[in-house]
């Protein structure tokens, strides 16, 4: 639930904490380390009850011998009572991109993570 400022009272603050980029990644993790890095950062969550949005570049998922413990590691982070959103497929700049073909990058990013 979103709650814009102007429904808090003066001394209530709110911050929404987002993660981008599922799964996570730099570049050189092996899927293990990235199964660490998810498990590391969701008890730090917890620990802090801290709910969060997580953004899914879904051709980050498309490993090959790895898609089905990537979407694992999505399903990690709802089972956590994360969010999940769409990041759009091939992380595309809005600014550097045309329209239409951004569009088919959210469309094809929503696949999985709609599921």
């Amino acid at each position: 639930m979103l709650i814009s400022a102007t429904t808090l009272a003066a001394d209530e603050k709110s911050i929404a904490i987002t993660i981008d980029d599922l799964p996570l990644d730099d570049n050189t993790a092996s899927i293990a380390d990235k199964e660490r890095y998810t498990l590391a950062i969701l008890e730090s969550l917890k620990r802090h009850g801290v709910v969060a949005t997580a953004f899914v570049n879904e051709d980050k998922l498309l490993v090959k011998g790895e898609i089905d413990r990537h979407v694992a590691l999505l399903e990690r982070w709802l089972d956590a009572g994360m969010q999940l959103g769409n990041h759009n497929f091939g992380h595309l700049g809005l600014w550097q991109t045309a329209l239409p073909s951004y569009q088919d990058a959210v469309v094809r990013g929503d696949t999985i993570t709609r599921w």
